[in-house]
């Protein structure tokens, strides 16, 4: 069952979730900093994010809940330039990307 949560804007790293036999990306997510995926519909412009794997951008579109995910239906994205990472981000037990 879908079930609707609304319109939402997030930002993060396009990393791929699914492959094919081939080994092609077959399905992206962005992971935010907060430790959050949300699956991209493979549509209209979230089929397009599929060219910019590990690519930092933001996304906007129709949020909804699917099999216990979060599934975005994105109206549009912009690719952003990364943060800039603490220097001792590698020593932060709490921060994953």
């Amino acid at each position: 069952m879908k079930k609707s949560t609304g319109m939402i804007t997030v930002e993060g790293y396009v990393d791929p979730c699914q492959w094919n036999e081939e080994e092609e990306v077959v399905a992206v997510q962005v992971a935010t900093d907060d430790m959050r995926e949300y699956l991209i519909e493979d549509s209209g412009k979230g089929a397009q994010l599929l060219d910019y794997v590990d690519e930092y951008v933001q996304v906007v579109g129709a949020l909804s809940k699917k099999q216990g995910r979060y599934v975005l239906k994105v109206q549009r994205f912009e690719v952003l330039d990364a943060p800039e990472l603490p220097d001792d981000y590698e020593d932060d037990e709490d921060y994953r990307r």
